[in-house]
């Protein structure tokens, strides 16, 4: 049987803090928190905006403590048909 991976649709919602989070961890550490507890993330923020190199580096080094294994991206397809 293979690996089972568990995580979540996203990290980053403030709705967590005091129930997922702890309310004293800053927002900066939250990935790292959460690596922690998963193996796995869905980014969402890809879906909606072009996401910068510098960005997939800082939630890379930010999951380092234990890494995330996989990041999940939801990537946004644009159709284009010419007439």
């Amino acid at each position: 049987m293979g690996a089972v991976y568990i995580g979540t649709s996203g990290f980053s919602y403030a709705e967590w803090k005091g129930k997922f989070y702890p309310e004293d961890l800053p927002q900066r550490d939250w990935l790292s928190y959460y690596a922690e507890r998963f193996d796995t993330v869905e980014i969402n923020a890809s879906f909606y905006a072009t996401i910068g190199k510098a960005q997939y580096k800082r939630w890379t080094n930010a999951s380092m403590t234990r890494p995330v294994k996989i990041f999940g991206l939801l990537l946004k397809v644009i159709a284009i048909s010419r007439r």
